[in-house]
């Protein structure tokens, strides 16, 4: 594992997402081959407070002095001067370079603002970046977009410097050991709760028997008059048969958290999860996000602002932050990878991801979870879990489900 610290001031924050969404990039495709893995490092999410010591120096013994490269990114902004530094950022990435480590210094050169600039920061910027310029990787950038091509390309650059530096070996396995301090689960539920590794999930779903039997839509009010303007609605034949699909369908995803549990009397710090997904039997669908269900209108209109009987509707998500965020994507057929980074999980506790994925319940399925994660402290280990769902159909004709749905035939 080779930990690399983000440094910066607070005017950059696009592109300090963009050098987490790189390096997770970089793991999706090297780390098997390499046997390497990347972590982020953050102050954010990798310190933790503590009294008797300025702020800057416990960043530092925390989380600077454990990094194997830093990078550094400027625009406006220096930093807030420290007893050591010019700023913060300035005594991260020059305490990381005085230990003879990589570091890459990124300056923006995107156009700002110039009421916006606080000039005597700018000032301070303009002395650090000449005072600069002679040490480590210097690169400019004028878009985001290229500063993600520039970082991207020179990233790889740098880690087979690391790896010919630190002549890095295939570490030893840890595998079949999910059973004695680290443990897989899956969660469901807000707050979530865990599920057993091997979890089973019952759902009930509704199979219309008659669906060949469901009649048209037809407009039983009538046209109303306001004033000059004539308002008529124009039906839509179909909606009843849309209906029954929508009962179908609104439910046809169920929410999952991927959810570690530390069973040691130690705390476990930067730990870097990598999961495999594979459906073992069944036709399995897994996303990272609940596809928006619209509920059918009866009638559309010609003039007028009249609403229709049923209202459309859509289901929007919301992430929570970058923090234990999992990533999703899907590796094959039948097959999907996600990462997540855990900062700290602390002795026996459980941490879930922030975010949710979601599984298609609308037939049975068996899906297993094979997961490596790696440490800072540890040799990598294997962790598994699965996951079968189990569906039980309910014969409904057209008529009960339009009544399940508050539709008057």
């Amino acid at each position: 594992m080779f930990q690399i610290l983000i440094a910066s001031p607070g005017d950059v924050q696009a592109e300090r997402e963009i050098i987490v969404e790189v390096i997770h990039e970089w793991n999706y495709l090297n780390s098997r081959e390499k046997r390497i893995v990347l972590l982020p490092l953050r102050w954010e999410t990798h310190s933790s407070p503590e009294l008797g010591e300025r702020a800057q120096g416990v960043i530092n013994r925390q989380v600077v002095d454990h990094c194997d490269m830093a990078v550094g990114v400027f625009w406006t902004r220096m930093g807030t001067p420290t007893s050591a530094a010019e700023s913060g950022t300035a005594e991260e990435v020059e305490r990381v370079g005085r230990a003879g480590k990589p570091v890459m210094i990124y300056f923006s050169r995107a156009k700002v603002d110039l009421e916006s600039v606080d000039l005597e920061e700018y000032a301070r910027l303009r002395e650090f970046k000449e005072k600069t310029y002679p040490l480590g990787l210097i690169e400019k950038y004028e878009t985001p977009l290229q500063f993600r091509d520039k970082f991207s390309r020179q990233l790889a650059m740098k880690v087979r410097e690391l790896i010919t530096e630190n002549a890095v070996s295939g570490s030893t396995d840890a595998s079949d050991q999910d059973g004695d301090v680290l443990a897989l689960r899956l969660a469901q539920g807000d707050p979530p709760e865990a599920l057993p590794r091997a979890a089973v999930v019952e759902v009930e779903r509704s199979v219309c028997v008659d669906e060949d039997r469901i009649p048209d839509f037809v407009i039983t009010r009538e046209p109303e008059d306001s004033g000059d303007l004539s308002i008529s609605a124009r039906a839509n034949p179909d909606y009843y048969r849309e209906m029954v699909r929508y009962h179908r369908e609104r439910d046809a995803y169920r929410s999952f958290r991927i959810a570690i549990e530390n069973l040691d009397v130690r705390g476990w710090q930067n730990l870097l999860l990598e999961l495999v997904v594979a459906a073992k039997s069944g036709t399995a669908r897994i996303m990272d996000h609940e596809p928006a269900v619209k509920r059918p209108v009866d009638s559309t209109f010609v003039a007028g602002r009249i609403q229709s009987r049923d209202v459309t509707g859509s289901i929007t998500m919301h992430w929570d932050g970058p923090t234990e965020h999992l990533q999703l994507s899907q590796d094959a057929e039948g097959t999907w990878r996600m990462e997540l980074s855990v900062p700290v999980v602390q002795a026996k506790r459980t941490v879930f991801s922030r975010n949710e994925f979601w599984v298609d319940v609308t037939e049975p399925c068996v899906v297993e979870l094979m997961c490596t994660a790696y440490s800072a402290n540890s040799d990598p280990r294997t962790l598994r879990a699965s996951l079968e769902i189990k569906v039980n159909y309910h014969e409904m004709s057209y008529r009960e489900i339009l009544a399940d749905l508050g539709v008057q035939l």
